[in-house]
Protein backbone atom coordinates (compact mmCIF):
# COMPACT_ATOMS: atom_id res chain seq x y z
CA UNK A 1 0.00 0.00 0.00
CA UNK A 2 2.53 2.10 0.62
CA UNK A 3 4.70 1.85 -2.37
CA UNK A 4 1.29 2.23 -4.62
CA UNK A 5 -1.30 4.57 -3.46
CA UNK A 6 0.76 7.36 -5.80
CA UNK A 7 -0.21 4.60 -8.15
CA UNK A 8 -4.05 4.47 -7.59
CA UNK A 9 -4.05 1.26 -5.95
CA UNK A 10 -7.38 1.01 -3.49
CA UNK A 11 -7.43 -2.66 -1.69
CA UNK A 12 -11.23 -3.33 -0.03
CA UNK A 13 -13.31 -6.72 0.62
CA UNK A 14 -15.48 -8.48 -1.38
CA UNK A 15 -18.76 -7.66 -0.24
CA UNK A 16 -22.02 -10.38 -0.11
CA UNK A 17 -25.28 -8.22 -2.06
CA UNK A 18 -28.07 -10.06 -2.28
CA UNK A 19 -28.31 -11.70 -5.72
CA UNK A 20 -24.67 -11.87 -5.94
CA UNK A 21 -22.97 -15.18 -6.90
CA UNK A 22 -21.00 -14.43 -3.35
CA UNK A 23 -24.53 -14.14 -1.50
CA UNK A 24 -25.40 -17.26 -2.59
CA UNK A 25 -22.07 -18.83 -1.80
CA UNK A 26 -22.33 -17.36 2.02
CA UNK A 27 -25.64 -18.73 2.11
CA UNK A 28 -24.79 -22.35 0.96
CA UNK A 29 -22.08 -22.15 3.42
CA UNK A 30 -24.04 -21.22 6.10
CA UNK A 31 -21.83 -18.49 6.81
CA UNK A 32 -24.30 -16.03 7.56
CA UNK A 33 -27.15 -17.28 9.89
CA UNK A 34 -30.02 -14.95 9.43
CA UNK A 35 -30.13 -13.75 5.77
CA UNK A 36 -33.22 -11.06 6.94
CA UNK A 37 -31.08 -9.71 9.70
CA UNK A 38 -27.95 -9.84 7.75
CA UNK A 39 -29.62 -7.37 4.94
CA UNK A 40 -31.67 -5.26 7.62
CA UNK A 41 -28.32 -4.59 9.93
CA UNK A 42 -25.12 -6.13 8.46
CA UNK A 43 -24.73 -4.28 4.84
CA UNK A 44 -23.04 -1.52 5.07
CA UNK A 45 -19.81 -1.14 4.49
CA UNK A 46 -18.07 -1.78 7.70
CA UNK A 47 -19.87 -5.63 7.96
CA UNK A 48 -17.30 -7.57 6.19
CA UNK A 49 -18.07 -11.14 6.17
CA UNK A 50 -14.56 -14.18 6.23
CA UNK A 51 -15.92 -15.95 3.09
CA UNK A 52 -12.22 -17.96 3.10
CA UNK A 53 -11.92 -21.35 4.23
CA UNK A 54 -7.89 -20.89 5.13
CA UNK A 55 -8.36 -18.30 7.50
CA UNK A 56 -9.18 -18.22 10.89
CA UNK A 57 -11.41 -15.38 12.32
CA UNK A 58 -8.64 -14.28 13.92
CA UNK A 59 -6.09 -13.67 11.08
CA UNK A 60 -9.28 -12.44 8.91
CA UNK A 61 -9.18 -10.00 11.79
CA UNK A 62 -5.76 -9.04 11.84
CA UNK A 63 -6.18 -8.86 7.74
CA UNK A 64 -8.24 -6.24 7.97
CA UNK A 65 -6.45 -4.11 10.59
CA UNK A 66 -4.11 -4.66 8.40
CA UNK A 67 -5.56 -2.98 5.36
CA UNK A 68 -7.51 -0.11 7.04
CA UNK A 69 -4.06 0.92 9.06
CA UNK A 70 -2.69 0.83 5.38
CA UNK A 71 -5.86 2.85 3.89
CA UNK A 72 -5.39 5.47 6.86
CA UNK A 73 -1.62 5.77 6.85
CA UNK A 74 -0.90 5.58 3.34
CA UNK A 75 -4.23 7.28 1.14
CA UNK A 76 -4.54 10.44 -0.19
CA UNK A 77 -7.30 12.16 1.55
CA UNK A 78 -8.22 15.69 1.97
CA UNK A 79 -10.83 17.60 3.76
CA UNK A 80 -12.19 20.82 1.37
CA UNK A 81 -13.28 24.33 2.13
CA UNK A 82 -17.18 23.50 1.06
CA UNK A 83 -19.20 26.87 0.54
CA UNK A 84 -23.84 26.35 0.42
CA UNK A 85 -24.79 27.25 -2.63
CA UNK A 86 -28.36 28.82 -3.01
CA UNK A 87 -29.60 25.18 -3.80
CA UNK A 88 -30.34 22.47 -1.33
CA UNK A 89 -27.26 20.41 -0.74
CA UNK A 90 -24.99 21.61 -3.59
CA UNK A 91 -22.05 22.89 -2.34
CA UNK A 92 -18.85 24.51 -4.00
CA UNK A 93 -15.76 22.78 -3.12
CA UNK A 94 -12.34 24.28 -2.46
CA UNK A 95 -9.36 21.25 -2.83
CA UNK A 96 -5.37 21.28 -2.68
CA UNK A 97 -4.87 18.14 -4.67
CA UNK A 98 -2.41 16.09 -2.36
CA UNK A 99 -0.31 15.24 -5.50
CA UNK A 100 0.30 18.36 -7.51
CA UNK A 101 -0.88 20.15 -4.56
CA UNK A 102 -2.25 22.59 -7.21
CA UNK A 103 -6.31 24.02 -5.67
CA UNK A 104 -9.17 23.10 -7.71
CA UNK A 105 -12.40 24.30 -7.42
CA UNK A 106 -15.42 21.96 -8.07
CA UNK A 107 -18.79 23.47 -8.71
CA UNK A 108 -21.87 21.56 -7.77
CA UNK A 109 -21.30 18.89 -5.69
CA UNK A 110 -23.89 17.45 -4.39
CA UNK A 111 -23.23 16.60 -0.29
CA UNK A 112 -26.53 15.60 1.52
CA UNK A 113 -24.88 15.68 4.94
CA UNK A 114 -22.02 18.17 4.77
CA UNK A 115 -20.53 17.23 8.29
CA UNK A 116 -20.90 13.53 7.40
CA UNK A 117 -19.56 12.56 3.76
CA UNK A 118 -17.21 10.42 1.76
CA UNK A 119 -16.55 10.38 -2.09
CA UNK A 120 -13.86 10.00 -4.47
CA UNK A 121 -12.92 12.70 -6.90
CA UNK A 122 -10.44 13.62 -9.67
CA UNK A 123 -8.00 16.29 -9.77
CA UNK A 124 -8.42 18.16 -12.63
CA UNK A 125 -4.71 19.26 -13.33
CA UNK A 126 -3.31 15.39 -12.73
CA UNK A 127 -5.69 13.21 -13.10
CA UNK A 128 -4.95 11.74 -9.91
CA UNK A 129 -8.05 10.10 -7.90
CA UNK A 130 -7.98 10.98 -4.49
CA UNK A 131 -10.93 11.09 -1.37
CA UNK A 132 -12.68 13.68 0.10
CA UNK A 133 -13.61 13.10 3.62
CA UNK A 134 -15.10 15.23 6.16
CA UNK A 135 -14.10 15.84 9.46
CA UNK A 136 -16.04 12.97 11.27
CA UNK A 137 -15.57 11.03 8.09
CA UNK A 138 -11.47 11.60 8.99
CA UNK A 139 -11.82 10.65 12.97
CA UNK A 140 -14.01 7.86 11.62
CA UNK A 141 -11.24 6.37 9.66
CA UNK A 142 -8.74 7.06 12.77
CA UNK A 143 -10.67 5.03 14.93
CA UNK A 144 -11.98 2.59 12.66
CA UNK A 145 -11.88 -0.44 14.78
CA UNK A 146 -13.35 1.40 17.83
CA UNK A 147 -16.22 2.57 15.64
CA UNK A 148 -16.87 -0.56 14.11
CA UNK A 149 -17.13 -2.29 17.66
CA UNK A 150 -19.90 0.49 18.50
CA UNK A 151 -21.92 -0.71 15.02
CA UNK A 152 -21.68 -4.21 15.53
CA UNK A 153 -23.01 -3.41 19.27
CA UNK A 154 -25.49 -1.49 18.27
CA UNK A 155 -26.46 -3.91 15.12
CA UNK A 156 -26.38 -6.95 17.88
CA UNK A 157 -29.02 -4.64 20.17
CA UNK A 158 -31.03 -4.13 16.87
CA UNK A 159 -31.31 -7.97 15.81
CA UNK A 160 -31.88 -9.03 19.39
CA UNK A 161 -34.29 -6.71 19.80
CA UNK A 162 -35.99 -8.00 16.07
Amino acid sequence: MEKNCKAQVNLGFVKAYPGSEIYEYCVRKNIMKNKLNFIKFNMGPDNILNMTKAMSSQEFKNLEKSLYDSLRDYGNFVSPKIKKTNRKNIYFLKIKCPFCKETVIYKNCLIRNKFNYNFGLICRNCNMCFSVRSFLQRIRQKNYFLTKLFITLKNKIRNRIN
